[in-house]
């Protein structure tokens, strides 16, 4: 025996587990036909449809949600670090996430190569001004956290920039994960429609199929009751024709019966007749011996001749008349053989049709038995029938149920795929929106970050200037010190300029 069984191609997005196949079964065997009835065949159990076996153990169309855990994990985006943070936070921790951002390495220290390609993926131009602060502050070029501080102080706007860029990218990037992620899904609701609509087909197959098997069944339920009133019709003959070959047995039974009565009459008769012709024959002999004895007397007495004569008449008409009472007696006798013989011949015909009339009703109880027995196959057809009919029932309301859950799950699936992809729709909408707002705010930060940037510029240039100034009012006032400590001499007057310095 062998059961095959066929499962879809496994995909990133479909897994199929193998459930418990169920153990194979031997096909019905025709049931075996009684004695004497070799003609009459016992039908089997009709076979189901082949793609009956996989449609009953066809797994449920998965869910929305089944689909999007059985996608494939990845890095997620919304799991960054930043977006579990408000949009405003503390100084301190906008900084350490900033640095921890640009430390890819997570060694304590971040390159000016790194830092610049952070600043050139959030699209900020900064004309290398950050650069020459951290050269200034450390030519080794590693950025370190305490002089990632002292820039988040010198450039608060800059850094302001980069927080809500950085925030923003990692905000697009989860949009974008769960747009292709969304996008994933739809993809595995549209299979899910192509295969429930692929189902949908099937089961309208099978219950096409199972309709013509119910039809089909109703005819031979039909055709077996049709056969099982012929065989009772049939029976009931049998049956009939029992009753006739007994009643004519009763009536041969009986002609038999009477035959043996005029037999044993004809005997009788016989006998009768014999004896009667033994007792003529003795009366004939003994008239005979008188009728010696008169002649005798009429030769030893003529005188008494007249008289003798007379007496010989009459002994001779009593002679006749004993011989015709022989002569009927022996007729009598051949007519009572006669009717013997045609007793006996009747008694033999009788006989014979009595045998024959058994013969019939042995037959005509075969053919009763046999009647019999086609009656219970036919009776054993139609409760097959029934109840081929009533599993085709059955499994054709399983079919139209099975028919009416794929089309509800082909309804379900089309409006799962109409909400999905209104949700990428308005997920894309919604990531546009966000990136014309990044850009609009990217255009409207930099002119800040430039004029932030120029106004460090400057202010450095004017603490420089202060510097040299505060440095060379030291060395003037030094000057003056010294030269009040010195003993007077004359000397030529010297014009002093701003800020103290002697005009040359």
């Amino acid at each position: 025996l062998c059961q095959v069984y066929a499962f879809q191609p496994e995909t990133e997005y479909h897994k199929e587990v193998q459930s418990k196949l169920p153990p194979a079964t031997r096909p019905p065997v025709a049931a075996a036909s009684p004695v004497g009835v070799s003609s009459v065949q016992v039908p089997a159990v009709v076979p189901a449809h082949p793609s009956v076996a996989v449609l009953n153990e066809a797994a449920p169309l998965p869910s929305v949600s089944a689909i999007a855990a059985g996608l494939p994990q990845r890095e997620s985006a919304s799991c960054h670090p930043i977006l579990s943070f408000p949009p405003v936070v503390p100084h301190g921790d906008k900084v350490k996430l900033l640095f921890d951002e640009i430390d890819v390495r997570k060694s304590g220290a971040a390159y000016i190569a790194d830092f610049t390609s952070f600043l050139k993926t959030l699209s900020i131009e900064t004309s290398g001004s950050h650069c020459d602060f951290f050269q200034k502050a450390d030519p080794s070029s590693l950025i370190t956290f305490a002089e990632f501080q002292r820039f988040s102080e010198r450039y608060p706007t800059l850094l302001e920039a980069i927080y809500s860029r950085c925030r923003e990218f990692w905000m697009e990037a989860r949009q974008r994960e769960e747009i292709s992620t969304a996008s994933a899904v739809l993809e595995s609701l549209t299979q899910r429609e192509g295969d429930a609509q692929m189902q949908a087909i099937q089961a309208t197959a099978d219950t096409n199929f199972y309709e013509q098997r119910v039809q089909e069944a109703l005819a031979d339920k039909e055709q077996k009751d049709i056969e099982e009133r012929e065989a009772t019709a049939r029976v009931f003959a049998s049956q009939q024709e029992g009753a006739r070959c007994a009643n004519e047995i009763s009536i041969r039974a009986a002609d038999v019966a009477k035959s043996s009565e005029r037999c044993k009459a004809a005997e009788l008769e016989h006998l009768e007749a014999t004896r009667s012709v033994e007792q003529s024959e003795a009366n004939l002999r003994t008239q005979d011996l008188e009728t010696q004895r008169s002649e005798a007397k009429v030769r030893e007495l003529e005188q008494l001749l007249q008289e003798a004569h007379i007496d010989l008449e009459q002994k001779r008409h009593l002679s006749n008349l004993r011989r015709a009472e022989l002569t009927e007696c022996q007729t009598r006798e051949q007519a009572g053989m006669s009717n013997r013989l045609e007793s006996d011949r009747l008694a033999t015909h009788c006989m014979e049709q009595l045998n024959a009339a058994q013969d019939s009703l042995a037959r005509a109880q075969e053919l009763e038995r046999e009647m019999e027995a086609l009656q219970q196959v036919a009776k054993s057809n139609t409760l097959r029938s029934l109840a081929n009919v009533d599993a085709s029932d059955s499994e054709l309301a399983l079919a139209r149920e099975r028919e009416a859950k794929r089309r509800v799950e082909i309804a379900e699936s089309q409006h799962a795929v109409g909400d999905q992809a209104g949700i990428i729709q308005t997920m894309r909408m919604s990531l546009e929106e966000a990136a014309a707002n990044r850009k609009r705010m990217e255009i409207e930060e930099q002119p800040l970050i430039d004029q932030e940037i120029r106004l460090r510029a400057q202010r450095d240039c004017l603490e420089s200037q202060e510097s040299q100034l505060r440095s060379q009012h030291s060395d003037f006032q030094l000057r003056n010190e010294t030269r009040f400590l010195r003993p007077l001499v004359p000397h030529s007057p010297v014009a002093v300029g701003i800020g103290g310095m002697p005009l040359m």
